[in-house]
């Protein structure tokens, strides 16, 4: 394997390197701009975005559009009990080609949503998610994908700093 640096986009090049070219990107919370690393390295990726903040579906659109991905755009929120990821995806899950990502970046809720995807966990074969750096969190959330469900986690990425410390990162797993 290749060596790299702290990038989420580094570790994705690593992977492509190594032969791991997702076909199936399922972004949840992707933004307005969407997620960098999979438009520039995956575009030939079937890309499922799940969003709830109207304000940036036209952006969203846009982008993906404009960069000629092949896409569906799903305008929900995503929580375990309500609308958990198992019920927005459960018509999809079959036609997903592999290697399949799951992608978790939804301010906070990220743990919620693990517990409302459980359904599709057969069907992904890496999960990347955003967690802040509380104790508490991070390890119910690693004891949640590792402890109970077996995932190992391939990689950390992306860490931003604030007030002088660690404060949120990016959790790779496989």
């Amino acid at each position: 394997m290749r060596n790299r640096n702290t990038s989420g986009n580094s570790s994705f090049v690593m992977l492509k390197a190594n032969g791991v070219n997702f076909k199936t990107i399922i972004d949840v919370g992707v933004g307005d701009k969407g997620t960098p690393v999979f438009l520039d390295l995956f575009p030939e990726a079937k890309h499922i975005l799940i969003e709830n903040d109207t304000v940036v579906l036209d952006e969203i659109k846009r982008t993906y559009t404009g960069a000629r991905i092949d896409y569906e755009l799903i305008e929900a929120h995503v929580d375990e009990f309500n609308n958990p990821l198992n019920n927005i995806l459960k018509h999809h899950k079959h036609k997903w080609l592999r290697p399949c990502i799951l992608k978790i970046d939804i301010d906070g809720l990220d743990l919620q949503a693990l517990r409302g995807a459980i359904e599709l966990f057969p069907y992904v074969d890496w999960i990347l998610i955003e967690t802040t750096i509380k104790v508490n969190r991070l390890y119910k959330k690693l004891d949640f994908i590792s402890g109970q469900h077996d995932w190992v986690l391939w990689d950390i990425v992306d860490p931003h700093y604030g007030y002088g410390r660690l404060v949120q990162v990016d959790l790779l797993f496989c």
